[in-house]
């Protein structure tokens, strides 16, 4: 896998021209400031990621990666245009060669001698619609981890999410235009001489393989001594386990997944294993079923729920102000179940989802710095 660690300085690369093709002093001048670490989570813990990055989720279904986002690139950044002296003309903001819609409010001022500055953190244009060099297949390449994983028998991993970096994917290019003021009263005026300067980055990209629903194979249990046969034990539990105290903005979606300990009979006929997942809230999974022969220990069907949405219920702590954080104490479920649906063995395990305040402006998105 590729490293992790990567950093980023703003270059200035400062061009001057002429369309009468005089040698002209550098007097337009562009910068292109990739912006602050954006922190990519992969479960128990988050690396830093400057650049674009594609998510990918897993199809439980399918058991496979299928289809990668389309998300609004994100680069925060900052510009800079300085024409020295000269009129502003504008400016163009290029990624792999194709123009992005780049808002130059921030920038355009009249009179000579301008120098702007302007933070841009998500355009609006998707991250598939671009060429990428190096990733042209995301789905392919997170299959193929995958399978690597779980040959390794690196299934926590595998359930985690993972990350690749892919160096040098994003050719960056902003440039600057701008003009000599004419300030002479001649009947015949020569044509006007225009400075360009351009400022070239090259951004890495980050694949984002999704937690997949990999689960260890299963691992055979002999039959506890003095006990019959038939379930012997139930556990559930959050995945990733951090999630169990949850910190973060709401609706948050948690995973659940759990395992069954089951002993066969002497006649080693399958059996056919019931269960469902159960919150305090009173929320039930589907009815799901398992198939044992003989005895073994399975981990079981994965499941999700949302916490933190509407509150009919008032099971929110701390109401009142909506910047105040509101707690939900809750509780997971596994309960194997018999043909009437009751239950006859089950495990319980405690969750606490915090939901913090929004801050200003969008959260999803990374702050540049001036």
């Amino acid at each position: 896998m590729n490293s992790l660690q990567m950093g980023g300085t703003a270059l200035a690369l400062v061009l001057a021209s002429s369309i009468s093709g005089e040698s002209l002093a550098a007097d337009a001048s562009a910068s292109f400031s990739p912006g602050p670490f954006k922190m990519l989570d992969l479960g128990q813990g988050s690396v830093p990621a400057q650049g674009p990055i594609i998510h990918l989720t897993y199809d439980k279904d399918r058991r496979r990666y299928t289809q990668a986002d389309r998300d609004a690139l994100e680069f925060p950044a900052t510009v800079q245009t300085d024409c020295h002296g000269h009129n502003y003309a504008g400016t163009t903001l290029k990624i792999n060669g194709k123009t992005i819609p780049f808002s130059n409010a921030g920038l355009e001022k009249t009179g000579s001698g301008f120098s702007g500055r302007k933070t841009i953190s998500t355009q609006e244009i998707l991250t598939l619609d671009l060429p990428t060099p190096g990733v042209s297949d995301p789905v392919a390449m997170c299959n193929d981890d995958l399978g690597v994983l779980v040959a390794n028998k690196k299934q926590g991993v595998a359930q985690k999410g993972w990350a690749r970096k892919i160096d040098l994917a994003f050719p960056v290019e902003f440039s600057v235009a701008c003009s000599q003021p004419d300030n002479s009263k001649k009947v015949f005026k020569d044509p006007p001489k225009f400075y360009n300067a351009t400022d070239k980055e090259k951004l890495p990209v980050w694949i984002h393989c999704g937690p997949a629903a990999v689960f260890a194979t299963t691992q055979p249990a002999p039959k506890p001594a003095g006990k019959k046969a038939g379930v012997q034990s139930a556990r559930v539990w959050v995945n990733p386990s951090s999630n169990a105290d949850y910190r973060g903005e709401c609706p948050a979606t948690l995973n659940f997944g759990g395992e069954i300990a089951f002993a066969g009979s002497k006649d080693a006929k399958p059996s056919n294993i019931r269960y469902r997942y159960r919150t305090k809230e009173g929320d039930e999974s589907p009815v799901f079923s398992t198939e044992f022969l003989g005895s073994a220990s399975k981990n079981i069907h994965y499941w999700k729920k949302t916490f933190g949405g509407s509150d009919p219920a008032q099971t929110l702590a701390a109401p009142g102000a909506a910047s105040a954080q509101k707690v939900i104490n809750s509780w997971i479920r596994l309960e194997v179940l018999d043909k009437s649906d009751g239950v006859i063995s089950s495990d319980q395990t405690n969750i606490k989802i915090t939901c913090q305040p929004k801050r200003a402006g969008d959260p999803g998105k990374i702050k540049a710095q001036d």
